[in-house]
């Protein structure tokens, strides 16, 4: 059973839902500027690399997130060089599965890049924890 109410409530929501992101990472971004990672006890450790001692994927993301904010691009590169890549990627799979659902057959190619992106951050995911790699100790 359906009410008026509910309707509402739903169309209610949905609208705000786009601001309540924006002002949530708008906080997150002020934080992140103001409260170094380095020196700021509150940051969450990462678990993977809490409970193996290797460095995840996204382990550097959030200092490099900072270094960022302050316009320090190179170091925020060399943090976590996956920051620059995979944001852009993953927005153009989805704005082209918004046309693909507009147009079925238009990019059969959204899939080899999914793919490829996973196989991206997998490789360097192994890449950063190898002994003599270029990118160890990046994070």
């Amino acid at each position: 059973m359906q009410t008026h109410f509910t309707e509402i409530s739903v169309a209610v929501g949905k609208r705000h839902i786009i601001p309540l992101a924006v002002s949530l990472v708008a906080a997150a971004a002020i934080v992140l500027f103001f409260f170094d990672p380095r020196t700021t006890w509150f940051y969450p450790q990462c678990p993977f690399f809490a409970l193996t001692g290797l460095e995840c994927p996204g382990c550097g993301t959030t200092r490099a997130l900072h270094a960022l904010l302050h316009g320090h691009l190179t170091t925020a590169f060399a943090l976590n060089p996956l920051l620059f890549v995979v944001p852009p990627v993953v927005a153009l799979l989805q704005w082209t599965s918004q046309a693909e659902r507009r147009a079925p057959q238009a990019l059969p190619l959204q899939n080899v890049v999914g793919w490829a992106l996973l196989l991206l951050v997998v490789a360097f995911w192994i890449a950063r924890n190898l002994s003599g790699s270029p990118i160890t100790g990046l994070s």
